[in-house]
């Protein structure tokens, strides 16, 4: 079976929901990034999400709000940088709140099948090592051979 993601669909989520979100006096904004890969997973005959993310996204008036590691594993501590701008407590609370509601929302869309997935990557297949007899492999060796030799004609 192949891997199945939903790589695209979910991080594009995870940036709307963290844009424009108030922290304070300064605001979450588009044009940031997240990188990393969503991938729906196989457990006791469910489907369920699978994320390994790391997101970035610029502050209005200047600085940047950073999550280093979105995963499952993390989400109950997440942790919330800031740089270039001065957020309390309550901002990153916000930021992991919004966090939370868009895991909650790709694990409901992965586990009833309302989750797009992203288009099978294509997979090249290896070609075959070229099978050539002992006689052949003697002659491109001569080939070689002869190459270096001081005696061919130009």
């Amino acid at each position: 079976m192949s891997e199945r993601t939903c790589t695209t669909w979910a991080t594009s989520e995870l940036s709307a929901k963290l844009s424009g979100l108030d922290l304070g006096g300064v605001t979450t904004q588009d044009g940031g990034w997240v990188s990393g890969e969503v991938s729906v997973s196989e457990k006791k005959g469910k489907s369920i999400p699978v994320y390994q993310l790391e997101c970035e996204l610029p502050l209005s008036g200047g600085g940047t709000m950073r999550l280093p590691d979105v995963s499952i594993e993390m989400l109950d501590d997440l942790e919330v940088e800031f740089d270039g701008a001065s957020i309390d407590a309550a901002g990153a609370d916000k930021i992991r709140a919004a966090v939370k509601e868009w895991a909650a929302s790709v694990r409901k869309s992965v586990s009833d099948g309302t989750a797009p997935l992203d288009a099978p990557a294509t997979k090249r297949t290896p070609r075959a090592a070229a099978l050539i007899s002992e006689e052949e492999a003697m002659s491109a060796g001569g080939a070689g051979a002869l190459d270096d030799a001081d005696d061919i004609e130009e």
